[in-house]
């Protein structure tokens, strides 16, 4: 029997999801301490020319230094950081939406051609 064990992450990478498909069981370890900036309330994107940016959830951390991570709270005052995070991994997409079609419109000059015509 395999048996796997993780911490939660805010958007885990894919790892996370094969890691828990090949468990035969799967234990999400959640009364550990929070750390501060770390990937239980945080993660990167990367854009399609290598830009990286974090996003980001609020959480309360004042006076809460020894918390487990399944007891921490969402910051409830910072009403905007839904949309932050929507806009910003639109942004990402939407460049490499346009990267992409450049590219696949300019791959005809990296093709070996003959003729003109």
């Amino acid at each position: 029997m395999k048996i796997a064990i993780h911490q939660p992450e805010f958007m885990p990478w894919l790892g996370f999801f094969q890691k828990m498909y090949l468990a035969d069981k799967f234990i999400i370890f959640d009364h550990v301490q929070f750390k501060k900036r770390y990937f239980e309330n945080r993660n990167q994107i990367v854009s399609s020319d290598g830009n990286v940016a974090y996003i980001t959830v609020p959480v309360l951390t004042k006076n809460k230094y020894l918390q487990a991570i399944n007891s921490v709270k969402i910051d409830q005052q910072q009403i905007q950081w839904k949309k932050k995070i929507l806009n910003k991994i639109s942004i990402f997409i939407l460049k490499a939406l346009i990267l992409n079609t450049i590219f696949l419109k300019l791959s005809i000059y990296s093709s070996h051609f003959n003729r003109i015509g």
